[in-house]
C-alpha cells in the first residue's frame, strides 16, 4: 500500500484558501485562520487573512510567508503545493479585467510561496485555472458560484458561502493534487 499524497491546495489572494489533506494539530480555531474539520474525509480547509486594510505590499508578503511557515511548522509538511496558476494576462490576450494592485499582490504572492517552497525543500505545482474550474465543475470556463455549487454537492451537510470561495477553489485543488500529483511533480505547468 503506497502512502496518501499529502497535499496543500492554495487559492493565493488577499484572503487565501488553503485545503489540506493530512495531519491535524491544534484547536479548530487557529491565529487567523478558521480550521474546519471532516473527519470522515480527513479535509481541514480554512482562509488565511493575509492583506488586513491598509496592509503595506511588503506587509502582505510577510503574513502569507508567515502564515505558510506556521502551516508547516504546526500541521507538518505537504508532499506537494498546488496554487493557482497566476497569470496577469486573460484568454485571447486580453488583459483581466482586475485593478494593478490585484494582479502585483497575486504576483507577489506566486512569488512568495516559490521562493519559500525552494528554501523549505518543499514541491509547488502551479494548476491552470480552466483546468482546475474543468476539474471541479466539468467546463472550463465556470465561474465562482458553479464551484461553490460543485463543492455544496460534495458536502450538502457544510455548505460554504459565497464569501467561501476561496475555500472551494483551495479543496478542489487539493483534490486535483491527490488524483493528478506525484511526489516528483514538475514545478512548470506543461
Amino acid at each position: 500500500m503506497t502512502d496518501l499524497l499529502k497535499v496543500l491546495g492554495i487559492d493565493l489572494g488577499s484572503t487565501t484558501g488553503w485545503a489540506r489533506n493530512y495531519e491535524y494539530v491544534g484547536s479548530v480555531i487557529m491565529g487567523k485562520g478558521i480550521i474546519v474539520t471532516d473527519p470522515l474525509r480527513r479535509v481541514w480547509q480554512g482562509v488565511w487573512h493575509v492583506a488586513p486594510d491598509g496592509a503595506s505590499l511588503g506587509a502582505i508578503y510577510l503574513n502569507f510567508v508567515g502564515e505558510l511557515k506556521r502551516e508547516i511548522t504546526e500541521h507538518g509538511r505537504p508532499d506537494i503545493i498546488i496554487c493557482e496558476q497566476v497569470a496577469v494576462i486573460g484568454f485571447g490576450g486580453k488583459k483581466k479585467k482586475t485593478g494593478f494592485q490585484s494582479r502585483e499582490i497575486m504576483m507577489g504572492l506566486k512569488s512568495h510561496l516559490h521562493s519559500f517552497c525552494e528554501t523549505e525543500g518543499l514541491e509547488a505545482y502551479p494548476l491552470n485555472i480552466a483546468t482546475l474550474k474543468k476539474y471541479a465543475t466539468g467546463s472550463g470556463r465556470a465561474d465562482k458560484a458553479e464551484i461553490l455549487r460543485a463543492y455544496n454537492r460534495l458536502f450538502p451537510d457544510r455548505p460554504l458561502r459565497t464569501v467561501d470561495h476561496d475555500i472551494a477553489d483551495a479543496f478542489f485543488m487539493m483534490k486535483w493534487g491527490m488524483e493528478n500529483a506525484t511526489r516528483t511533480q514538475s514545478t512548470e505547468p506543461q
